[in-house]
């Protein structure tokens, strides 16, 4: 049986400490702009699976934890269309429309932005105790 993702099942998104603004603004777009790993489509993770602390921490042996923004699965949908769940980590969902490749393009560019001003409620500092808010809609 399928895992579904809900519309209103919250998701989180690494987001690398200097993508958010000091100002209050909302996380830069590149907080959603895929990089080379991200051949599928960029990744978010299932609140319901994962903890804020195990999305912060560095995948790839960076020297620093990060935010992690918290989003919901439907606000993301209407902005890049599919998510998929990963069938063998039902954890870790993608966003195949926004990838690698077709980065630069005109509108995945404004779906970057889009997740950031729109669709991201709130990013936390998951190294405090408990996660501290960094910024809200």
């Amino acid at each position: 049986m399928a895992d579904v993702l809900a519309d209103d099942e919250v998701l989180y998104r690494r987001v690398v400490r200097s993508y958010l603004p000091a100002d209050g603004d909302p996380p830069s777009n590149l907080a959603f702009r895929p990089n080379r790993e991200d051949t599928d489509g960029i990744s978010f993770y299932r609140a319901k699976h994962r903890t804020p602390v195990e999305i912060a921490t560095p995948s790839r042996g960076g020297a620093e934890s990060q935010f992690v923004g918290v989003l919901r699965a439907g606000d993301v949908r209407a902005i890049v269309g599919e998510l998929i769940v990963d069938p063998a980590d039902p954890g870790h969902v993608t966003a195949p429309q926004l990838n690698w490749n077709n980065r630069r393009d005109q509108i995945q560019e404004e779906w970057q932005v889009r997740l950031g001003t729109e669709a991201c409620k709130e990013v936390v500092d998951p190294s405090e105790t408990p996660p501290r808010r960094v910024w809200q809609q």
